[in-house]
């Protein structure tokens, strides 16, 4: 658990600051996008992670409407993993055992649905193509 909170509070700010100070590459990485001409079902998530971060909810919303979703399910592990190192246990892992299967079907529809819905039938949510 201990490396689990090391990845948790590093790896987001790390990440964070890459996509903040335009230290990635401006390259189309998206093969999906690239052969169809649509957006792929994560297509906008980093760049609503990043507006979340910014304090910008509509806008994050209107990059990928799951970036919210991401954002709690991120808080919800770390809370799990401090909790599982202050009382003992692993409420993360016990959740995933007990309802994993149902957790991830789950999300995966709502990806899925999301993605349906912007590339097929109101494209013009979809968010703007990488620069």
């Amino acid at each position: 658990m201990w490396i689990r909170l090391a990845a948790l509070l590093v790896v987001p700010p790390a990440v964070w600051a890459l996509a903040r100070y335009d230290l990635l590459p401006h390259v189309a990485l998206c093969m999906f996008e690239r052969v169809t001409g649509r957006p792929c079902p994560g297509c906008g998530m980093t760049r609503s992670l990043l507006r979340l971060s910014q304090g910008d909810v509509a806008e994050s919303l209107r990059m990928h409407p799951l970036g919210i979703v991401l954002a709690a399910l991120f808080l919800a592990t770390l809370a799990g993993t401090i909790v599982g190192l202050v009382r003992g246990g692993d409420p993360v892992v016990r959740f995933l055992e007990r309802r994993g299967a149902a957790f991830v079907v789950t999300l995966i529809l709502l990806l899925v649905g999301t993605w349906i819905v912007r590339a097929f039938v109101f494209p013009e949510w979809a968010p703007d193509p990488v620069q």
